[in-house]
C-alpha cells in the first residue's frame, strides 16, 4: 500500500499520511519516516544500495560514482580561505592585522 501511494506521490499532504496511518496500522511519524527513507533510498544509485556495506560507505560510493560537474568539490574547511575573499574583504583582513 505504501509503494503504491509512493508511486503516485512522493510526498503525501498530511491528510493522506493520517489516511495511511489509518489503513497500516502504523504511526503518521512512522509514515513520514517510510517516505523519508523510500525518497534517500531512490536517491541513491543502486549498486550502493544492494551492497552489504555501511551505510556510511555507501554514501562515499554514491559520491565517488557522481561526476564532478553533479557534485561541488568539497573542501575541509567551512570557511573560505583569503584567497576566496572579495578584494575588499581581503584589504579590511590584512589592513587590520
Amino acid at each position: 500500500m505504501l509503494k503504491e501511494s509512493f508511486a503516485r506521490c512522493r510526498y503525501p499532504t498530511p491528510d493522506e499520511r493520517r489516511r495511511l496511518a489509518e489503513r497500516t496500522g502504523l504511526t503518521v511519524t512512522q509514515i513520514n519516516n517510510w517516505y523519508k527513507n523510500r525518497r534517500q533510498r531512490d536517491r541513491l544509485p543502486t549498486s550502493a544500495t544492494t551492497s552489504s556495506s555501511s551505510s556510511s560507505s555507501a554514501v562515499a560510493a554514491a559520491a565517488a560514482t557522481t561526476t564532478t560537474a553533479e557534485q561541488p568539490a568539497v573542501t575541509s574547511s567551512l570557511w573560505p580561505t583569503t584567497s576566496q575573499l572579495h578584494p575588499l574583504k581581503q584589504s579590511m583582513i590584512y589592513n587590520s592585522m
